[in-house]
């Protein structure tokens, strides 16, 4: 009866795993490139194969986790294959993140994987959907703790339309030499261009980021900052952007100058006797130097006033002036290499 109950549990095993390779067998294994090469992305740019259940390999780039995608898990992959040519980048999104059957929340960057699911779109942003429930195949893991390899060095130029941009879409890339043109595009999103003349964005996909954008506690470097960034592109409705993982992705190639803000006066319509007091939050990516108000009365040459650092920020007063003078001002600051 032992020996009869042992064949039985081996047979019972041994028809799960046939069954879970049965649901794998049952849809066509394709690439990367299968799913994401269009011939004309400014007319398509939807994958040829959406809405079809695929089987498709990749090596994770992230951890599930450390994206921002709602109460979902998902993973930039790429074809370690035929990467870093183009069409060898893609996403892949667990909407359950309650079924750990699927095994997605347990891989890390560099495992390499069979992901089963449904090619979706998500704003013209290609995915695959994994099946996690009726049925639940888990992913296929092949081999953990392969070594990323260097991002594909793109320009500007190579990321600003749909034209040229989309065959890199999902792809882990990088843009040297670049220049924060606006440092506070709507949604979190930063411009910079380059050499090539191009216009490109730098966005706040990864939770480091976009917990500390909107917390305050963090902004992108200050306009004419030149950077090296490196992430992964995302297509968008307002364009393409390069998403970093956290501050190493983007590097300081020149020091930014102070950022000058929330300047104010006190009192704000002075008289003849009232000595203003001029108010400006100013912060420097390592410490500010000094400050001055500078002020010219009647277009005459300007004059400097020293301002004076506190708990609210910095603080300087222009002297009272006789009746009709007409004062303008601005603030300047220095930082401790004199920028």
């Amino acid at each position: 009866m032992q020996k009869n109950a042992i064949v039985i549990l081996i047979l019972a095993i041994l028809l799960a795993f046939s069954a879970t390779g049965f649901s794998q067998a049952s849809y066509d294994t394709l690439s990367i490139y299968d799913l994401q090469y269009v011939p004309d992305p400014v007319a398509n740019d939807l994958s040829p194969y959406l809405g079809d259940t695929v089987v498709v390999k990749g090596m994770v780039m992230n951890n599930p986790r450390d994206l921002w995608i709602g109460a979902r898990w998902s993973a930039y992959i790429i074809d370690q294959d035929s990467f870093p040519n183009p069409w060898s980048g893609f996403f892949v999104v667990q909407n359950d993140t309650f079924q750990p059957g699927t095994l997605f929340g347990f891989v890390e960057p560099g495992t390499i994987c069979y992901f089963t699911g449904v090619v979706s779109e998500f704003s013209n942003f290609s995915q695959i959907t994994l099946l996690d429930n009726n049925p639940l195949i888990p992913v296929e893991i092949l081999s953990v703790g392969n070594p990323l390899p260097d991002p594909v060095l793109l320009t500007a130029d190579d990321i600003d339309d749909r034209a040229d941009a989309e065959q890199w879409e999902s792809m882990w890339v990088k843009v040297e030499d670049a220049t924060i043109l606006n440092n506070a595009v709507s949604g979190n999103w930063a411009s910079f261009t380059d050499a090539s003349g191009g216009t490109a964005f730098m966005g706040e996909y990864f939770n480091w980021f976009r917990d500390r954008l909107n917390a305050g506690t963090y902004t992108w470097p200050p306009n004419g900052t030149s950077i090296n960034v490196q992430g992964f592109t995302r297509d968008e409705t307002a364009g393409y952007s390069i998403n970093p993982r956290d501050t190493l992705d983007v590097v300081l190639l020149s020091d930014p100058p102070p950022v000058i803000a929330n300047v104010s006066r006190n009192p704000g319509a002075p008289g003849s006797s009232d000595v203003v007091t001029v108010s400006a939050n100013i912060e420097d990516n390592i410490s500010v130097a000094s400050a001055r108000i500078n002020y010219s009365v009647d277009w005459n040459a300007f004059q400097e006033v020293v301002m004076s650092a506190g708990i609210g920020g910095f603080t300087g007063d222009i002297p009272a002036q006789g009746d009709g003078a007409f004062v303008r001002y601005y603030i300047s600051a220095t930082d401790n290499v004199g920028g």
